[in-house]
């Protein structure tokens, strides 16, 4: 398996075949996953207007571009350059304003810290073990202002068809995004206790979507899983999608949400 470094990633970026990003919106907009989301900002700052918000390994960002469409101003940090590369794309694309940084979230300047409402990631602390794990994940924290949250979302240890997938693909040699650890729920609540969260709630993406997973194992489709956050099949009027009482236990994303105290 290969080390996560930033050759690796800008390697996986280069290979990167975007979908429509009207279409990749779209669809991210009906997951249970989003809807969780909006209602916890809308619940915790009234809304998304004028909230400043960073995603630390962005890739493309997804999550960034939906939160600039409701008013946010959004800072995308990646330490690939083509993952800038490609969200740059993203955004003139969607016609949305971003600040883009290239640089490490393990090594960035401290000048950072305290100045966003939101500090977040989508599969970004999963390729990190040992104090590294902790590390990225406190990274987070230090740039949230106090009274900020923090949004993690991470693999699910719990999820079988995440698990068979990437079972069947490293087996194969097809694995080409470097070391995985997923998480379990009782981890991502030791790392908010660690942290000192004031508040702290891990919820699920929907567990029915997971058994996606099953028909990715071909290996032309696992950068487009992993990259695009897209289902299949595509299509032009997603459906929504329906939450279950396993969401929050079996499902592939789990997502820690995490409030920073008012004095930290």
């Amino acid at each position: 398996m290969k080390i996560n470094s930033p050759d690796l990633w800008n390697s996986v970026w280069t290979e990167h075949q975007p979908d429509s990003v009207q279409i990749i919106l779209a669809e991210e907009r009906k997951t249970v996953r989003w809807r969780k989301i909006d209602r916890h900002i809308v619940k915790a700052f009234g809304s998304f207007t004028s909230l400043n918000v960073i995603e630390i390994g962005a890739g493309s960002g997804t999550y960034s571009a939906l939160m600039a469409s409701l008013g946010a101003h959004v800072t995308l940090l990646d330490y690939s350059e083509n993952a800038i590369n490609v969200a740059r794309e993203f955004f003139m694309e969607a016609d949305l304003p971003a600040t883009f940084i290239c640089d490490d979230a393990l090594r960035m300047s401290s000048r950072r810290y305290g100045q966003y409402d939101v500090a977040m990631s989508f599969g970004l602390t999963e390729h990190f073990k040992g104090p590294k794990r902790f590390a990225i994940n406190k990274a987070h924290f230090d740039l949230l202002r106090p009274g900020g949250a923090m949004i993690c979302s991470v693999p699910n240890f719990w999820c079988a068809p995440y698990q068979l997938w990437k079972t069947v693909n490293q087996h194969r040699g097809r694995w080409t995004v470097g070391e995985e650890y997923p998480y379990t729920r009782h981890e991502l609540f030791a790392i908010a206790s660690a942290l000192g969260a004031q508040t702290a709630e891990v919820f699920g993406d929907s567990f029915a979507d997971s058994f996606h997973f099953l028909r990715f194992l071909e290996p032309r489709n696992i950068m487009r899983k992993l990259l695009s956050l897209q289902r299949s099949p595509v299509r032009s009027t997603p459906p929504l999608h329906r939450p279950s009482l396993l969401d929050d236990y079996l499902s592939y994303a789990l997502v820690l949400w995490a409030t920073k105290p008012l004095r930290y």
